[in-house]
């Protein structure tokens, strides 16, 4: 297959290798095809931020170079300056149109939605992280002198672990094989307040909580439904904390194999993994109406039934149990926008499209 992109990645020395996985998990499925020639250098900045991606791409058929930045921020309010005035297109990941007026004008065409994203991996990814764990490293001690290296070696012993312990693609997505039980699936953990958005950790905290009790009193399913053990959930509402621990992949094949999943707000109105897991699995989802921006709208009862109360979503989830059309078609239509928009080749691919378009 003939390339139609050549990419450079420059690797920021505070390069978030957990947030940016879906990403790099599709840039290295696209090289891997022959879509696409990859090549990765540190970057040398002191001036970057983390959760910020680097990418100059050029279109092979045109000639057109485009510099793009990947940021996925939690976030809508936050934007990296430095970045926005060296690049031609900002693809943000929590974006909330509100914000776009405290930029400058001239930033603010630059900015469109990334879309969804997970933690994963793919077989054409899995060297591909490790190298840019490995640059992420020479870029820190390029950045901050040879003093940092002790700091940098951390940093890359702590991606190199989070690239290991990341579930292949395969293990999220349904396949035929799989029942669909009439399960509701919901495990969510519980924030500390911090002083920055204390009053928005408060709100969410308690909505997970409540949505918890009113799941497990309609349903059950105390080790599908529940808080994910920490001290501060503990603390909190040791009631709803999950009856046991759910490792990741028995969590995967618990969406796989169940007809409802169901997400709440992510911290500051961000998407968080579980939407994207979500999708993947081909679940009915019963979700809080959305805060940020799409490149490809999910919409209401079409990709998910919404609720504004927990009395709500066990009301929706009883809909989907009840109405089997309904649910499919949901279910239908979710991996549909999986294929398209979420998985990390779709996601990289859509990327470099709409950066040229």
């Amino acid at each position: 297959m003939k390339p139609t992109y050549r990419v450079r990645w420059l690797v920021s020395p505070l390069h978030d290798a957990h947030g940016t996985s879906s990403f790099v998990a599709g840039l290295g499925s696209l090289a891997r095809s022959g879509q696409l020639q990859l090549t990765l250098a540190p970057l040398e900045s002191t001036d970057v931020q983390p959760h910020v991606m680097h990418l100059d791409a050029r279109e092979l058929n045109s000639g057109q170079v485009r510099r793009i930045a990947v940021e996925v921020f939690d976030r809508p309010d936050r934007f990296d300056l430095g970045t926005l005035r060296g690049v031609d297109v900002y693809f943000k990941q929590t974006l909330d149109r509100q914000y776009l007026a405290d930029l400058p004008v001239e930033f603010q065409h630059r900015i469109q939605a990334a879309g969804l994203t997970f933690s994963t991996r793919t077989a054409g990814s899995n060297s591909l992280m490790a190298r840019s764990a490995v640059t992420a490293c020479l870029a820190h001690a390029q950045s901050y002198g040879m003093q940092s290296m002790p700091t940098a070696v951390k940093r890359m012993t702590r991606d190199v672990l989070d690239i290991a312990s990341r579930l292949e693609i395969g293990q999220w997505e349904r396949t035929a094989a799989d029942p669909v039980l009439h399960d509701v699936v919901f495990q969510t953990r519980l924030w500390r307040p911090l002083t920055d958005s204390a009053t928005g950790r408060r709100r969410i905290n308690g909505e997970r909580v409540q949505v918890v009790r009113a799941l497990r009193e309609a349903f059950g399913g105390s080790d599908r439904v529940g808080l994910i053990h920490t001290d501060f959930a503990a603390e909190q509402a040791p009631d709803a904390l999950l009856t046991r621990k759910v490792s990741r992949s028995e969590y995967a094949r618990q969406l796989r194999t169940s007809l409802i999943s169901v997400n709440t707000d992510g911290l500051d109105g961000s998407p968080g993994f579980k939407l994207a897991e979500s999708l993947a699995a081909g679940t009915a989802i019963v979700s809080q109406p959305f805060q940020f921006e799409l490149p490809e709208p999910l919409q209401p009862e079409v990709n998910y039934l919404p609720f504004d109360t927990a009395e709500a979503c066990v009301r929706q989830c009883r809909r989907l149990i009840d109405d089997g059309e309904l649910a499919a078609r949901i279910r239908s239509e979710n991996l549909r926008y999986y294929e398209r928009y979420v998985r990390p080749e779709a996601l990289a691919g859509n990327i470099l499209e709409r950066a040229f378009a």
